[in-house]
């Protein structure tokens, strides 16, 4: 029975890991539609269609499975999804770790006798499972039982190594909402685990006689998911394959790429991108959601290759060091501290270290995926510069549990720092626990679902709304308005897809009589965009001229039907992205009036005192969990808006009314100098002077704290 316990032990670990981590993230588990892509991605996955590029087919095909679940409302069952795949990329991670303990310093044994003469060789602790002790080296591989001491070498680091990644802040905020990051990664340390099995076998069998077969299965196995994560995030999963390549040279020579071994391996690779035949079969059924409409081989390549993001590649950066690694720091370097707890870098560096001493190769595949996945996480500008950080720090995470073997090594067979190393190990997975908890949890997150219900609440009936806002707007409504069924009267429009010709088969669904009303001007404008798309010389002028046409067009006829149309704020500061200027340029002769999280055009000039609708803020005057970052954006956003109408009506004479306006957004944003400033002005046309100089002398102290850079407000 305890040699039975010492076999089964490191899977049953692993078991418990994965439980821990998933009930962890149920616990945290977003409510609803998260920000960003969220919920653009629920609504793929439910229909199916086809999602932004590369598409993501793999994580469509399973999320329509999680769609059906009888669990919650839609969102929540994708959130579940990504909770799932997090916590089997935990386990994942902790067979890796796990499996790597196995590679105690191979090289010794494979030294020529020359290279060894007069060379001095460090003792290995007896009981370390190392290929080198031959038996217990493939033991250890094979899961037979363990010395109790070796299990503790191997499951203690792996246990440590699992848990402070499933801890690490940026990884557990994707773990609890609906993204592609959690599956990609699961996917990922399935690859590596799998490499490092096949490694493992193939050193022992180096030392077998020649008639023993070095098993290949891990090996094609590893390609075919290698081919599964390419179909998922294939921009991360390539960063990797420099690093793979150096693996595999090292591991069984330049020779194995001109063998049937790899020939299988390609073709198992083959395999797992099989799902990227989704893209043009679905495309072709004409889904609602059908981005770039790949079912031609052209539109295909296109939203394969994200054409249309290659733009966010800041390749000016490469040229000015200072630049790069200024944004190393504040994408990566920084972020990096926060992860695993102030204990775990320098864990991670003790595993550099100890790694450097017992598995160069290793380390070298280690610090080559390390640096490739941080440098084009430097340079490409998205909004979310830590999703492309994620496998450096999934690696990170690996070396915190070869950091923790490194200490036990070192502490030997001395009972009082074996207790101290144990300790320090056990620490980092609580520590991590503990300073991410709050940050990460979003079980009371309902920021982004708020800010959209009460943009919806702000629009009459059968409203048109033109949004440039994809994070916290136009992506959360495509979920509620597709899924939950909200406000079936109202059409959202997003106007920067609007410069994309595949997004006009989605709005002629959605609105058939306004689109056919424009249908000359959406022509014009097609044309000229069809050069642009298809690399053909084209006049940017013209393709401005037209597209600014055409939404004018779309305003006017809307409103002549009858229908109220409402601009999100910036959005002709988005329009007018490729241009110089800065006028307006959407029906610049309306009056646009602030009403909710919008404003309503009208025709006329007159004061329209519309009620303003009751906006839920839960978020904003609680601690409900929501990020940061995105809550202070959305906070200004709800100020601004606050702000824009008090100043409507303090225009109109209704000044009273225009303070609580003002109020309202100094409630939700203390920071927001504006609103003092307009505050102060209404306050004095009330003859409530001394008031109004205090506003006044409060908006300078706000100035100047935010220039001396002690506050992040607008």
């Amino acid at each position: 029975m305890p040699d039975l316990w010492r076999t089964h032990i490191p899977k049953l670990t692993a078991a418990a890991v994965f439980i821990i981590a998933l009930i962890v993230y149920l616990l945290t588990l977003a409510p609803t539609v998260g920000p960003v892509d969220s919920g653009e991605l629920i609504l793929a996955a439910t229909l199916p269609g086809i999602a932004h590029p590369p598409g993501f087919p793999i994580y469509v095909l399973i999320g329509h499975v999680f769609s059906r679940l009888p669990l919650g409302n839609v969102a929540q069952r994708l959130n579940f999804m990504s909770a799932v795949f997090a916590a089997l990329s935990v386990a994942g991670l902790f067979a890796l770790i796990w499996i790597s303990g196995t590679a105690r310093d191979t090289r010794l044994e494979e030294r020529s006798p020359k290279r060894e003469r007069g060379r001095k060789v460090r003792a290995r602790p007896a009981d370390l499972p190392s290929p080198a002790r031959g038996r217990e080296g493939e033991e250890a591989v094979s899961g037979q039982a363990l010395s109790p001491r070796s299990l503790a070498l191997s499951l203690l680091p792996a246990g440590v190594g699992a848990l402070a990644w499933a801890f690490s802040r940026s990884f557990w905020t994707y773990a609890t909402v609906a993204e592609v990051y959690t599956l990609h990664l699961a996917l990922l340390v399935g690859v590596l685990a799998l490499l490092l099995y096949w490694r493992q076998a193939h050193h022992f069998r180096r030392r077998s006689p020649p008639s023993a077969p070095v098993p290949l299965f891990p090996l094609y196995l590893a390609a075919f998911l290698y081919g599964l994560s390419l179909s998922n995030h294939h921009i991360t999963s390539v960063l990797i394959a420099p690093a793979i390549l150096m693996l595999l040279v090292a591991t069984a020579g330049w020779r194995m790429f001109i063998s049937r071994t790899t020939l299988m391996a390609g073709l198992c690779l083959a395999l797992g991108l099989l799902p990227y035949a989704y893209l043009p079969i679905r495309a072709a059924q004409n889904p609602l959601l059908n981005w770039d409409n790949p079912q031609d081989l052209t539109r295909f390549w296109w939203h394969l290759i994200a054409k249309w993001q290659i733009g966010q590649i800041q390749t000016d950066v490469l040229a000015n060091p200072g630049e790069f690694l200024r944004l190393l720091y504040e994408n990566g370097l920084r972020r990096w501290v926060v992860e695993f707890s102030p204990l775990g870098l320098p864990l991670a560096g003790a595993g550099a270290w100890g790694l450097w001493r017992r598995d160069r190769p290793l380390l070298a595949f280690i610090a080559i995926a390390i640096a490739v996945s941080a440098g084009y996480g430097t340079i490409y500008g998205v909004t979310e510069p830590a999703a492309y950080f994620l496998t450096t720090f999934l690696f990170t995470a690996w070396l915190i549990g070869e950091g923790v073997r490194t200490l036990l090594t070192q502490a030997g067979e001395r009972p009082a720092w074996q207790v101290g190393a144990t300790i320090i190990a056990c620490i980092v997975p609580l520590l991590t626990l503990g300073v991410n908890y709050r940050l990460a949890d979003r079980s009371r997150d309902w920021l982004v679902y708020d800010y959209a219900k009460n943009t919806l609440a702000g629009l009459a009936p059968g409203g048109v709304l033109l949004s440039p806002d994809w994070e916290v707007q136009v992506s959360p409504l495509l979920y509620l308005h597709h899924m939950e069924g909200e406000r079936p009267d109202v059409l959202i429009i997003d106007s920067q897809l609007l410069r994309r010709s595949w997004y006009y088969g989605y709005l002629d669904a959605q609105a058939p009589q306004l689109m056919a009303a424009i249908r000359p001007q959406v022509e014009a404008f097609l044309a000229q965009l069809a050069l642009f798309e298809h690399d053909q010389p084209y006049d940017p002028n013209q393709i401005q001229s037209r597209f600014e046409a055409m939404i004018n067009a779309l305003v006017e006829q809307a409103i002549a039907a009858g229908r109220p149309v409402y601009l999100a704020q910036d959005v002709d500061a988005a329009i007018n992205a490729v241009t110089a200027r800065t006028q307006n340029v959407v029906a610049p002769h309306l009056q646009r009036v602030p009403q909710g999280l919008s404003f309503r055009l009208y025709a006329d000039q007159e004061f329209h005192p519309d009620p303003a609708p009751e906006l839920n803020l839960r978020d904003l005057l609680e601690d409900t969990g929501a990020q940061p970052d995105l809550l202070r954006a959305v906070r200004r956003r709800y100020a601004a808006m606050f702000t824009n109408r008090g100043v409507y009506l303090a225009q109109h004479g209704q000044h009273d009314a225009a303070s609580a306006a003002f109020q309202q957004a100094i409630l939700v944003e203390p920071e927001f100098i504006a609103a003092y400033q307009e505050w102060g002005k209404s306050l004095e046309a009330l003859g409530r002077k001394a008031e109004a100089d205090a506003l006044y002398n409060q908006a300078r102290m706000l100035a100047l704290r935010q220039m001396q850079g002690q506050s992040p407000g607008p």
